[in-house]
């Protein structure tokens, strides 16, 4: 029997390459000892493809920053990794998060450090416009030559002996501008102490290959685990797997921010420990849907996403609910990622117990 790709029909008889059902790039995850793998469901070049969707993923919006920040390494140890708050191949515009260090009347650019989770000054110049006042942060990558840091900096106003500081290493300061000490302010980050609390404002852009890459851990998990019998390969999910593989479509439709947790454990008052993800799917005798909530946990992340995932594919009545915790278990400073795959009662959505307001006492003093 060979093995057909859901998304284009191509065929083959030995299987396709290994397909994760929560991306790679979120972590490594075992259930009794197994990563959940799909191996006849997604042929090889689509699987390639879509990789550029869990790349932004990983790479843009709030989910990179939770990645950084709980130190997700993801496949290909010792390969250098694409940094969300630089220019990346994976995102149109780097993360960008300004913050103000206490003590320091003047914001500066700030990333989170994937070995310790902590808030640190991204590699940046800073200086004050001569004519507006205005605080002028330019960020300074590893490829950053002298003659392009100096031309941004004058695109944006500053003036040849004006003062200004720089954030980076010494040896990437003296690349930069060894023999120049009398039109800088040194400030080297090393000597900074770290900063784990920084009040921040980030700005990010995310497209619509956010969402394929949220549709896409839904219906991986509905062709694992196949509730009612369901394969994924129905033609009711047709446009479902057109607007993952090709974009088809509008992101909404498909994929919708709730802003709510998706939290079982809470439901019994208490909360999750430690940081992971969440992915639910509901069948009944009308539709199919699912919950996906990335990077939950210690602050319940930023809320759950709602997948429509189709219509129910069969006239036979059927009805069935699962979910499962992605939990992580490693830690920013660990040279791997690990984690484990755990079942749970999958209501629809469960608030935090503690989160829900509490009734005051009456009565007089």
């Amino acid at each position: 029997m060979p093995f057909r790709c859901v998304y284009c029909g191509h065929a083959q008889e030995h299987e396709f390459n290994e397909e994760h059902v929560v991306s790679r790039g979120l972590g490594k995850f075992l259930l009794n000892g197994h990563e959940l793998i799909i191996k006849d469901r997604v042929c090889n070049e689509c699987n390639n493809d879509m990789s550029l969707t869990e790349g932004e993923l990983a790479y843009a919006g709030v989910e990179a920053m939770h990645r950084r920040k709980v130190g997700i390494k993801g496949r290909n140890r010792g390969k250098q990794k694409a940094n969300p708050f630089y220019r990346n191949p994976f995102s149109k515009k780097p993360i960008r998060m300004v913050g103000t260090r206490e003590g320091d009347g003047s914001p500066c650019l700030w990333e989170l450090d994937p070995k310790t989770g902590m808030a640190i000054e991204l590699d940046h110049v800073r200086f004050q416009h001569p004519e507006t006042d205005q605080t002028v942060l330019i960020p300074v990558e590893r490829k950053t030559s002298r003659r392009e840091l100096l031309e941004e900096m004058k695109r944006q106003g500053w003036i040849d002996k004006h003062p200004f500081e720089i954030f980076c290493s010494s040896e990437k300061k003296q690349e930069l501008f060894q023999g120049d000490e009398d039109k800088m302010e040194w400030q080297d980050r090393r000597e900074l102490p770290p900063t784990g609390q920084v009040n921040v404002s980030a700005e990010m852009l995310i497209t619509g290959k956010h969402h394929q890459a949220i549709a896409k851990i839904a219906f991986n998990y509905l062709m694992y685990f196949r509730p009612c019998g369901i394969k994924g390969d129905e033609g009711v999910f047709a446009g479902l797997r057109a607007f993952i593989r090709y974009g088809k479509g509008n992101p909404n439709h498909f994929v919708r921010y709730t802003g709510k947790p998706v939290l079982y454990e809470a439901g019994a008052g208490l909360g999750l420990v430690d940081y992971g993800h969440i992915v639910t799917c509901d069948v009944n005798e009308t539709r199919v849907q699912s919950f996906v909530h990335l990077f939950t946990g210690r602050e319940h992340g930023h809320g759950a996403f709602e997948v429509g995932l189709g219509k129910y594919p069969f006239r036979i009545v059927a009805r069935e609910r699962l979910g499962h915790w992605f939990r992580i278990t490693s830690n920013p400073s660990d040279k791997e990622d690990s984690g484990e795959v755990i079942p749970v009662m999958a209501p629809t959505r469960i608030v935090p117990a503690f989160t829900l307001p509490t009734r005051k006492k009456s009565g007089t003093r």
